[in-house]
């Protein structure tokens, strides 16, 4: 790289952002329609995809090796996930259209940008004359986060069908399209198909708790049979960490917490001193079992510990950051920064598309300074360019 653009605009930019952001403090704003937003679940949702993102593109520091955790900022999204749909299902019951309108409305958010990735992936196949793996349609139709276990069932990698890469370039550097992170879209969309029936078959409030209570129990004692029983290959790979039914938990606690904010005690039904104490204990259970089991330094989601007990304590620290954001005064005005909350507004397009830049463009890195420029240049084309035109989750 032979200079850098002028980062001024970019700084006054962001200093307006801060400005605007500490003179701003309300927390909910009105949609067209009427209904009300409420804005520090935008700021979580963005310090999710800033963890997520920043695992998947490491700044190349040793001090920040932990940075690998970011992965962590999926289960903050399925958290927020189950929290919002489990609220809007139970509001709507009572609408004549439940079904449609649920359905049309998840599917204008999702699918335009999705499957818009996938025609340009197939487009961009056939100009190059590469060969469609079959396989790759269980990606399309969101269930290719079971293609972990067609792998190892044909003797491949794991992750062999989480990329298309194509053959060297003359300087030996090989063109990626990275689509594996998708697994997690996976899940949620299996979770919108099903949930919706669970909400309107049972409809009453209480035996919806019991329900999300039952399937978190459940999805535990799942983890820990399929870990006991599934075969080498599959414990060594990501099978559990991405299958959906070993998943739920996360997405059933913030479905247990939208259902026992609509109580008639509030706040008060769901003890958020004891949720925060939860939090807290389950996030030192997390630092303990991961130091015992060197998790810093064999950097693998396919440990025992995590696939059993392990993503719970993850879910119960993610929905403790939820109540504080839905509570505390000042996690609230944190989460209202304007970079966080801008960053949260295009969270699912930026999840789609973040690893475009780093698997189509061959950049040769001279220094540690130059790949942070790169960066920033990224968040800063994110956070001003044409992603905040796409929907989010």
């Amino acid at each position: 790289m032979s200079g850098y653009p002028p980062l001024l605009p970019f700084m006054l930019n962001l200093k307006h952002s801060l400005e605007g952001s500490r003179m701003d403090k309300g927390v909910t704003q009105v949609n067209p329609g009427g209904t009300k937003h409420y804005l520090p679940l935008d700021g979580l949702r963005g310090i999710a995809i800033f963890l997520v993102f920043w695992n998947h593109h490491q700044l190349p520091y040793p001090a920040l090796r932990w940075t690998w955790l970011g992965w962590t900022g999926v289960d903050l999204f399925f958290v927020l996930s189950g929290f919002l749909i489990t609220g809007i299902l139970f509001d709507t019951l009572h609408n004549p259209n439940f079904f449609r309108t649920f359905y049309i409305r998840r599917t204008l958010r999702i699918f335009p940008l999705y499957f818009a990735y996938w025609i340009a992936v197939g487009i961009v196949l056939a100009c190059v004359h590469f060969p469609w793996d079959p396989a790759l349609w269980a990606w399309v139709f969101y269930v290719g986060n079971y293609l972990t276990a067609h792998a190892v069932h044909l003797g491949l990698p794991y992750g062999y069908y989480t990329n298309i890469t194509f053959p060297p370039l003359a300087n030996g550097f090989r063109l990626q399209l990275i689509f594996g992170h998708f697994w997690s879209l996976c899940v949620e969309e299996q979770y919108y198909l099903i949930w919706p029936m669970v909400v309107f078959w049972l409809k009453d409030r209480r035996r919806l708790i019991y329900a999300c209570i039952a399937g978190i129990v459940f999805t535990i004692i799942l983890r820990f049979v399929m870990e006991a029983f599934i075969s080498p290959g599959l414990q060594q790979s990501d099978f559990i960490f991405k299958s959906t039914f070993a998943r739920t938990d996360s997405l059933l606690m913030g479905g247990w917490l939208a259902l026992a904010l609509r109580g008639p005690k509030g706040f008060h039904g769901i003890r958020p001193g004891a949720i925060y104490l939860g939090g807290c204990v389950s996030f030192a259970m997390l630092i303990f079992a991961g130091a015992k089991h060197h998790f810093m330094v064999e950097r693998s989601v396919a440990q025992p510990w995590l696939n059993t007990y392990g993503l719970s304590l993850i879910a119960v620290v993610a929905s403790a950051l939820l109540v504080a954001a839905l509570q505390a005064s000042w996690v609230k005005s944190l989460l209202v920064w304007r970079p966080l909350l801008e960053l949260g507004r295009i969270s699912y397009g930026f999840y789609v598309l973040h690893f475009l830049p780093f698997g189509l463009i061959h950049v040769k890195y001279s220094s540690r300074k130059e790949m942070l420029f790169m960066y920033v240049c990224f968040f800063r084309f994110g956070l001003g360019g044409e992603l905040d035109k796409l929907p989010m989750v």
